[in-house]
């Protein structure tokens, strides 16, 4: 086994893990800060808004449900579980959204189709959590309380 290793990193084999295990060890830096901005946003936001209401994303399995704005401004996500979620304030409540979805395609392998970006105004009660999704069939979006 030790042939093996030493035969690898003698040719020019040792460039391409090299460059593997430096992407690697960036990307793992790259998420220890961006989850810890995450979590700083989210404490800012909770700080100046201590009754905010959460808005659970729904139905991931079948599309992706993006926010792209809430209220004109960038939406404070994070995660409910293993759900995506993001904050709204008490009242009333633009996000702004986008759907998308994919299916098997018929010339190419799937096809992608994206809805939005949609504004739907939306009323939230201090310190609730909401189910927020897109009815394909309806062509709307729903948001009800848990």
């Amino acid at each position: 086994m030790p042939d093996f290793f030493e035969t690898i990193l003698s040719g020019p084999g040792k460039y391409s893990i090299i460059f593997i295990a430096v992407a690697i060890v960036a990307w793992a830096i790259y998420m220890v800060f961006r989850s810890k901005k995450i979590k700083g946003d989210v404490q800012t936001f909770l700080s100046e808004h201590p009754d905010a209401a959460k808005a659970i994303i729904k139905g991931a399995t079948t599309g992706t449900f993006t926010p792209l704005s809430i209220n004109g401004a960038a939406p404070v996500l994070f995660s409910e579980g293993m759900k995506p979620a993001f904050y709204l304030v008490p009242g009333e409540n633009i996000v702004e959204y986008e759907y998308a979805w994919a299916r098997p395609g018929v010339m190419y392998k799937t096809v992608t189709t994206t809805v939005g970006p949609n504004k739907v105004s939306v009323e939230a009660e201090a310190g609730k959590s909401y189910n927020i999704s897109y009815d394909k069939k309806a062509e709307t979006c729903i948001f009800e309380e848990c």
